[in-house]
């Protein structure tokens, strides 16, 4: 075989290190910041692997409504590939205790969100709240309800 001149022969990188670039919505952006922990798992495989955000790209897909994050991954067994699909996890929860609902609790019309609270007898009240962050079915309350409101939720299937 011959090689030409400024022939590709061998691509040579260290992959100990690797970079996974994440798209995620554009309304989660002010969820995640510089230096947050995120788990990564290839797609298919049951390991995970823990790295860091280094970098949030300054721009957002307009086709998408995404923005790119770039996080930095030890790969010391070689696991992950360059173009490989993963699917991550991105630690974003408050460092206190906050009050949540379950997010069938709170209807969400776009301009105003309601939950309905429990007064006894087959009765409830309107009450407007402020919602924060969700995850995991729940949402968190951040006004209009205390601690102890009993609110109704409703299933849906």
């Amino acid at each position: 075989m011959q090689a030409m001149p400024g022939e590709e022969m061998f691509r040579i990188a260290d992959l100990s290190l690797v970079w996974a670039v994440l798209d995620i919505p554009e309304a989660q952006l002010p969820l995640v910041e510089a230096g947050q922990t995120v788990t990564v798992r290839p797609r298919g495989a049951t390991t995970a692997y823990k790295g860091r955000i280094t970098l949030i790209y300054p721009e957002i897909n307009v086709a998408t409504r995404t923005a790119r994050l770039r996080v930095e991954l030890a790969n010391p067994d070689g696991a992950l590939k360059p173009e490989m699909y993963v699917d991550a996890d991105i630690e974003t929860g408050a460092a206190a205790a906050v009050l949540a609902a379950p997010l069938s609790a709170v209807i969400d019309s776009g301009d105003r969100r309601v939950a309905l609270i429990e007064k006894g007898e087959g009765k409830f009240e309107p009450r407007d709240v402020t919602i924060g962050r969700s995850g995991e079915g729940y949402v968190e309350v951040r006004s209009g309800l205390a601690e102890a409101t009993r609110w109704w939720s409703r299933r849906i299937f």
